[in-house]
């Protein structure tokens, strides 16, 4: 934070500021709307100014750099974690494409992932270790409050540089328009049927959009799905960028379009340099492609290891199954994975189905 004798000065000093992204004053003014926020965060003119001249949070030390900057300007201190979040996501994603929006190929470096109204299976399998591993790191970033009441948009918001936007009745059309208000190129591809859940990623940041009609249980599960399409679908691909072909980050953060000796470097780096996209494009049967599935079921993995992680779930069954028929078993395993673990109905009996297969509770001839 910046010394001063008195509020007048940290005005002009934020004025000053403008121009250096190293502080809250910089990076504040590339995002669009950036006055509406101090509503949002329930500050005065100076206290608005007192947060202009703070530095910007470290990515590496986010949750601490928050809590004393909230602290400094006494505010909660996860509302203003959220309204960092969402500035700098709309900056990122306000800064537009090479190619003028989001749904040409030029769009280098972009993900969308979209999670339809359409039931889907869940998988059943009890995940691995790295989604393990990521599920942990995430709560891990959260503070204790947070992770003692389970609040997964609050554990996103501190481990992840993503911003939960709820919309009523989502659908790609309501995301556009949200994305318009916000000085945002449209997305397009795709048909405009109800969603449950939309993620959009570039430069470093996200969006998820969460249908706000859901039940508790279903936005906790859709949020966890799209965070992990974030970490599996688009920050493991920009760190092997950063680590294997450093010089391409300036190509998938659309700074310039690729040539083709880039085209041929990222596919040597595992990263492909094109628009990708997640469930914004069906065939006609309503189907999709085998990549996509397959990281559809690891996005879902990742969610169950997040709200109902494996181990935890196999101490608690052990504690209670003492005997009975497979049918039986499965129901109240499955009751209790929505009731104490607050996983919706289709995910709890995936969940449970896979833990009873490890706990070697099987179907017998008779339950076929």
């Amino acid at each position: 934070m910046v010394d001063s004798d008195s509020d007048a000065d940290l005005s002009g000093i934020a004025v000053q500021l403008r121009d250096s992204p190293a502080f809250l004053a910089g990076w504040l003014a590339a995002t669009p709307g950036a006055d509406q926020l101090m509503s949002r965060l329930g500050l005065d003119e100076a206290a608005w100014h007192r947060l202009l001249v703070c530095r910007t949070p470290r990515p590496d030390h986010f949750a601490a750099d928050v809590a004393t900057i909230a602290d400094y300007l006494g505010i909660n201190a996860l509302v203003l974690a959220t309204v960092l979040r969402e500035a700098a996501a709309v900056a990122a994603l306000a800064a537009g494409s090479p190619g003028g929006g989001l749904a040409t190929d030029q769009a280098v470096g972009l993900l969308a992932a979209a999670r339809d109204a359409a039931e889907e299976q869940s998988p059943r399998s009890p995940g691995t270790d790295r989604l393990r591993r990521l599920a942990e790191a995430t709560w891990v970033a959260a503070p204790i409050p947070a992770r003692e009441a389970h609040d997964v948009e609050a554990a996103v918001a501190w481990s992840s540089p993503v911003a939960v936007i709820s919309l009523p009745r989502l659908a790609l059309a309501s995301a556009n328009a949200w994305l318009d208000a916000h000085g945002i190129p449209r997305l397009g591809g795709g048909a405009d049927g109800p969603l449950r859940g939309l993620l959009v990623a570039w430069r470093g940041n996200g969006i998820i959009f969460v249908d706000g009609t859901l039940e508790a249980a279903e936005r906790r599960f859709v949020v966890a799905h799209e965070h992990g399409h974030f970490l599996l679908d688009y920050l493991e691909p920009r760190r092997r960028v950063l680590a294997d072909a450093p010089e391409l980050l300036a190509v998938i953060d659309g700074h310039r379009a690729p040539t083709s000796a880039d085209r041929a470097r990222g596919a040597l780096a595992r990263v492909p340099l094109g628009l990708h996209t997640h469930l914004l494009e069906r065939d006609l049967g309503g189907g999709a492609a085998q990549s996509v599935v397959a990281a559809e079921d690891e996005a879902s993995l990742y969610a169950l290891e997040l709200l109902a992680p494996w181990e935890a779930v196999l101490r608690r069954l052990r504690a209670v199954l003492t005997g009975g028929r497979y049918a039986q078993l499965l129901s109240v395993a499955a009751d209790i994975l929505e009731r104490e673990f607050a996983l919706p109905a289709g995910p709890a009996a995936a969940r449970s189905a896979a833990a009873l297969e490890t706990l070697g509770i099987r179907r017998s001839f008779f339950d076929r």
